[in-house]
């Protein structure tokens, strides 16, 4: 994996910059930001992003590993799960323009009521509504920024995701290129792009073909 990030990160700097070569939209999707995830790669990728004139959608997971409250009602924040560099390092990004904070589930762990992988699919609608305003508001007290935008872990979510994450003032949904869909909703669905081994070939292929507003 951190191999696949190196090499990423090689074609983004060996590109020209996007402000000097065409108006081509790209956003990045970096999913797991988390204590355990590699401060080093992460810093990287932002500063190649920053470089190319790119944005990263960065998924936080505010609690990894961690049991869900006992008391779905109680609303009082806990300490986001990750370090002063961590913090510091979302900040600064932030405050340049170049990472919009998402929040990447509440303990990404697998909800073990369902066969598939997701953590929120098959959750009542109260419980998803209070551990998705439980990690938004932990990850903005921490990052001083509003968030609006969730990717949900495994890329697996249902309707009463849709409706909890409305409830709590999100405003974008980033996942795969299926998932549930409500009738009647302000909500932005952003679906996944290629992965990382294929972004030369996929931006080359959207500049030379005139798609400047492709993401």
């Amino acid at each position: 994996m951190r191999l696949v990030f190196c090499l990423a990160i090689v074609f983004m700097i060996t590109m020209p910059k996007i402000s000097e070569a065409t108006q081509l939209k790209i956003m990045f999707r970096y999913d797991d930001y988390s204590r355990y995830s590699n401060i080093e790669v992460e810093q990287a990728l932002f500063e190649a992003a920053k470089y190319v004139g790119a944005g990263v959608l960065v998924g936080v997971i505010p609690f990894p590993e961690t049991p869900y409250p006992s008391d779905i009602l109680d609303e009082e924040l806990v300490r986001v799960e990750l370090s002063k560099q961590k913090i510091e390092l979302l900040q600064k990004y932030v405050a340049e323009g170049v990472v919009h904070v998402a929040v990447h589930g509440y303990s990404h762990k697998r909800n073990a009521d369902i066969a598939i992988k997701s953590e929120f699919t098959g959750l009542s609608e109260e419980k998803q509504i209070s551990l998705l305003k439980k990690a938004k508001a932990s990850l903005e007290l921490v990052t001083k920024t509003s968030i609006h935008a969730f990717i949900p872990p495994f890329n697996q979510y249902d309707k009463q995701t849709l409706t909890a994450l409305e409830s709590n003032d999100y405003k974008l949904i980033s996942s795969g290129f299926r998932g549930a869909t409500l009738s009647s909703s302000d909500l932005t669905y952003l679906p996944g792009g290629p992965y990382f081994q294929k972004l030369k070939e996929v931006i080359v292929s959207a500049v030379s073909k005139g798609h400047l507003d492709a993401i």
